[in-house]
């Protein structure tokens, strides 16, 4: 039970948020993004596959990474972790063997 507690933990975590994700989506919820030179509108279709619309490449890019983050934190996360040789700090010592 120690050892997968960790991994409770974060799946839990993702769990948790999922929904929050879905709720923005569906509210037509407006963000203010710092940094952007322009307008942007993001459409999101049947799929829950976004649509970016920007005036320029640089904008379009960092709304496509906003989005890209709240999609995937966990992912950005545990791929962050395998680079530092961290992973074992969140899914115990099963996982030292790939860090």
């Amino acid at each position: 039970m120690k050892k997968s507690l960790p991994l409770l933990v974060a799946l839990l975590s993702g769990v948790c948020f999922w929904p929050g994700v879905i709720v923005a989506k569906s509210a037509g919820k407006e963000v203010r993004l710092a940094g952007l030179g322009g307008g942007v509108n993001v459409t999101f279709d049947q799929h829950d596959i976004p649509h970016i619309y920007a005036k320029s490449w640089p904008d379009a890019a960092r709304v496509l990474g906003y989005l890209h983050a709240g999609e995937r934190l966990w992912q950005m996360d545990l791929f962050r972790r395998q680079g530092s040789g961290t992973v074992a700090e969140i899914l115990g010592p099963d996982a030292l063997e790939s860090d």
